[in-house]
Order: C-alpha cells, then structure tokens, then sequence
C-alpha cells in the first residue's frame, strides 16, 4: 500500500468557529437573519475543546439578545468602579500592608492595558498581547503584577453570575519566565570572593593600581556606579563613616553610602595623607568610569 492518508482536521461545520490565520485562535462568528449584522468574538485561545465551550457561552447569550430576553452579562460596566468594589471587599481579608499594592497593580494594569469595559476583558489575546509589550518588565513581574491580578479580578466579576455570566479570563495561559539564563541575581559570597582574587591577580600581573577596596566599597556602600566614581577625597565623611554622594534626582536616590569600621579603615589608608582629587583611582592612575 502507498503513504498512509494524512488524517483530516476535525471539521468546524456547525460550532460557527473559524480559526484565524495570523495567530491561530478560534473565533465565532454568527449573522442575524433578521437584521444580516454580524456578531463576532473571540475565544482567546487556540484549544478547540475550551473554544466549543466559549462559542456554546456565545450561543446562549446571543439567542437570548435575539428573544430580547435580559442578559446577565454585562459588558458595557466601566471596570474602575467594580475594581473599587472588589478591593472593598476584601478590606477584612488582606493585611493593610498589602491591600494599597494590590490596588496600586490593579489599576496600573488597567491603565496601562487600556482596560475601560468588562468587553475589553473578553479580547484575551488583545490583553496578552499588549502584555508582552510593555516595556521595563521582566515576564516573571508581568505576570505577578499584572496577570495575577486580572486574572483573581475577573474571576471575581463571574463569581456567582456576580456582573458577568462566564469568567472572560479564565483560559489566559500564564506567561512563561523567563529561561534560567537570563534571569539576574547576586553573586554568592564564594562567588564574591573568587571575583576580588581575580582583581587581586589580574592587577598585580600587570602592574596596574589595585581595584579591590573599590569592588569592595561597591559591595559594602551599595551606591549607584557613577555616584561612587565621582566622589572626591573630600567626600569621604570620616566621622560619620560614610560617602556622601551628592543629593538625589527625582528618583534616582543616591543613598547614605556608610561603610563599616575595616572598609573605612582601609579607604582612608588607601589615600595615604591625600587631601584631594578623587577618591579612587582607576587601574591607569586616574579617575575611574563605570565604562569597561
């Protein structure tokens, strides 16, 4: 016998779902015969099995609009005032601390979502989309500030057929973190301790002024790059034992930069009488920059 016959797709004939090209999500789709308008909505996801059970929601609410019958679901309610609802609910249930974060991540996401109407809840991929394209968040933050969130809030508007007749979020894959490789922490202290040898060894084999106690100061002071490195002698606040850096911007605050007693110590060693010019030096004898 030849090639065996490649199965055909499951036919959509009769569910009035179709799949989009262009991203592969089901939609459903139906035409009034009364008045030829034509209704379409999304079901957010590309699983037939949850998208037979979205279009079957669909189907219900649309034969109920054609009867002229009430439909619980109401898409047109502003989001903001059933958020502060939401929120006000769970007053008793959170501690103070965290019920101003989770208002503060609801309504951010709102805003930055461009989440007016319960409707705008429904476009699920519209909402994963413009998600994925904020920028200064990493995936793990978006999902817990933001996926998280609307998700626990969506779930609440259906809770009990309280506003919505089905939770518009309810198949909204979470996002992904980011791969291991690309995710940022700190050095561990065995970690810490082979980067200030290697200092150590790399400046003493090319003759180059040590960095060490600079490294250190970074450690230890914690302060922005660029703030430490343009600090002069008469910076150092001895008798308050730490760095002053210079007022802060806005919200770029430079900190107290206080160093412990042996790092004081140290630096003040280091400058070996010094009065002025910079603090530190950098391998070539002068004042270092945060570029490598």
């Amino acid at each position: 016998m030849g090639a065996a016959r490649r199965r055909k797709p499951k036919s959509l004939s009769g569910t009035h779902l179709f799949v989009k090209p262009s991203t592969g999500i089901y939609w459903w789709r139906r035409t009034d015969p009364d008045t030829g308008k034509r209704v379409k909505r999304t079901t957010g996801t590309k699983n037939l099995q949850q998208a037979l059970k979205l279009a079957q929601a669909f189907e219900d609410e649309w034969a109920k609009q054609r009867l002229g019958l009430t439909v619980l679901d109401n898409w047109k309610l502003e989001l903001r005032p059933l958020a502060e609802e939401w929120l006000e609910a769970q007053a008793d249930e959170l501690c103070d601390a965290y019920l101003p974060q989770k208002r503060m991540r609801l309504f951010r996401a709102l805003d930055l979502l461009e989440l007016r109407r319960a409707k705008d809840l429904d476009n699920v991929a519209q909402v994963h989309d413009r998600l994925l394209a904020l920028d200064g968040f990493t995936k793990t933050s978006k999902r817990r500030a933001f996926q998280d969130v609307l998700k626990q809030f969506s779930a609440w508007l259906a809770a009990n057929r309280r506003y919505l007749g089905r939770d518009p979020l309810v198949n909204w894959t979470p996002i992904k973190p980011d791969p291991p490789s690309m995710r940022r922490r700190a050095l561990l202290p065995n970690e810490m301790a082979h980067t200030l040898w290697a200092v150590d060894e790399l400046d003493k084999r090319y003759g180059r002024a040590s960095q060490r106690l600079l490294i250190t100061t970074l450690l230890v002071a914690a302060p922005r790059v660029n703030a430490l490195l343009s600090r002069d002698v008469r910076h150092l606040l001895v008798s308050e034992s730490r760095i002053d850096l210079g007022r802060g911007v806005g919200k770029k605050r430079k900190g107290a930069a206080c160093l412990d007693p042996t790092t004081l110590e140290e630096l003040v060693a280091s400058l070996d009488g010094r009065t002025e010019g910079p603090l530190f030096f950098s391998a070539r004898g002068k004042r270092p920059t945060a570029r490598v």
